[in-house]
């Protein structure tokens, strides 16, 4: 009766019992290969940008926020050098150059923001643009946001300024910390508010120094980060929870807290510390900073693990790692000096329109440049399933299942209900390979 086991099947179940193999498969393969020590710094599928860095510019005191303009201007933020001479330099600046190519190139910013005779700021910890090239700044010592509507010249005035000191759970201005910033697609400003424990989000333009947010996400722990996606669903670091929360889009009016998804394992990420020896793909030690791809691939600064993420789309574990040879390592540089595959502190992270990655590489004091990788990225992935394909009949050694429901068994035909033994038969009807001669069973 075992000879007619598959043929007894019907189409469907044959097509069921084939889709479930070949997606448990390719699942196994995902794991399996994410598991393995990944190139030097990317993926090894290579449709993340280059593993190496392909330019390193240095001489940039402690980066910690980059920013690229749609007209390609390209801004840093440099957090302030508590050993520094000068007043100017310990509070930090924002620096400006006419392009990312002119600041990987060595040279000097022909802007600067954020010091004397301009307003001045106070380890400004990031920096955005929207579509019509205004400026945001997290001015994040003083608890603010500074806007620029055009940037022209060095030491210019912002053209708004919003926030204060304070503790609040209102749709309000008070901000303990801002961090990251993100803007969407439907003229919204995201701001993180650290130890408020949420985002707050903006209508733009901005247009008053005392404007109020339109809406806010909380149930967090000290978001640190806030990115967009091309549908405007929010990615929000969770970064004392370990995790990246994700929220489906557009922004409504009011306060949300339900997340739709979770990317990491959420653990007590209290003070931001390496994970050690518990360093994976999907354990984190504190996301500090996320951006998005053009694919709509997530990637995250994983600070204290000294390592930037990046995740296919939808994925849960990261495929591809930045600054570690692989998805264990967790010290700075590497364990060694800096070298173009290492990283200490990663924070800011922008893609400029040819898909090259920028890394502002914090306690390294440089900013890193991944290539974008050669080939172009794939659109998607089909399954296509033929029930009436490479059609085999099942071994003469499958003999049956163990304590299978009455129900199942019957849907299955199968020739025999075991009271015990081994759980079942395993064959591989590609290579006719059976473990028969190991197998064993109980029938009553």
């Amino acid at each position: 009766m075992a000879t007619t086991f598959w043929v007894l099947w019907t189409a469907a179940q044959r097509a069921g019992l084939l889709a479930a193999f070949l997606l448990l498969t390719a699942f196994a393969s995902t794991q399996s290969l994410q598991a393995q020590p990944a190139h030097p710094a990317a993926g090894s599928d290579g449709s993340f940008p280059d593993g190496d860095a392909d330019a390193s510019r240095g001489e940039l005191d402690r980066p910690a926020g980059i920013a690229i303009a749609p007209n390609g201007r390209t801004y840093v933020t440099l957090w302030g050098d508590p050993g520094a001479q000068t007043a100017a330099a310990r509070q930090g600046a924002v620096w400006s150059w006419p392009s990312p190519q002119v600041m990987m190139s060595g040279a000097a910013p022909d802007i600067l923001l954020g010091q004397p005779p301009g307003i001045e700021v106070s380890n400004p910890e990031a920096v955005v643009v929207d579509k019509q090239n205004r400026l945001y700044v997290a001015d994040t010592y003083n608890h603010r946001v500074m806007v620029y509507n055009n940037v022209t010249f060095s030491g210019q005035q912002p053209d708004f300024v919003f926030g204060s000191n304070g503790t609040s759970s209102l749709l309000d201005n008070k901000f303990q910390f801002t961090r990251g910033m993100a803007v969407d697609s439907r003229n919204h400003l995201f701001v993180s508010d650290e130890f408020n424990n949420r985002i707050l989000v903006y209508d733009l333009p901005i247009t008053l120094n005392n404007l109020l947010p339109m809406a806010q996400y909380t149930g967090l722990n000290g978001p640190r980060a806030v990115a967009v996606d091309a549908n405007d669903d929010i990615y929000i670091a969770d970064s004392e929870n370990g995790v990246v929360r994700v929220f489906d889009g557009p922004v409504t009016a009011g306060a949300h807290d339900q997340a739709a998804r979770t990317i990491g394992e959420p653990h007590d990420a209290s003070g931001c510390s390496s994970s050690g020896a518990d360093t994976t793909a999907g354990f984190f030690a504190c996301p500090i900073d996320l951006t998005l791809d053009a694919a709509g691939r997530l990637f995250l600064s994983d600070t204290p693990n000294h390592r930037v993420l990046g995740f296919a789309q939808g994925g849960s574990s990261a495929a591809a790692i930045y600054g570690q040879a692989d998805f264990t390592g967790h010290l700075p540089n590497r364990g060694g000096a800096a070298g173009i595959s290492t990283l200490q502190s990663p924070l800011g992270l922008v893609f400029d329109e040819q898909g090259n990655l920028y890394v502002a590489d914090f306690e390294n004091d440089r900013v890193q440049r991944f290539n974008a990788p050669d080939a172009p990225l794939p659109e998607s992935t089909a399954l296509n399933v033929n029930a009436s394909a490479q059609r085999h009949p099942i071994s003469p050694y499958i003999y049956g299942m163990n304590f299978a429901d009455e129900a199942l068994a019957e849907e299955l035909d199968l020739p025999i209900n075991r009271w015990g033994g081994n759980a079942t038969s395993r064959y591989n009807y590609q290579t006719d390979i059976a473990n028969h001669a190991a197998d064993w069973y109980f029938e009553n």
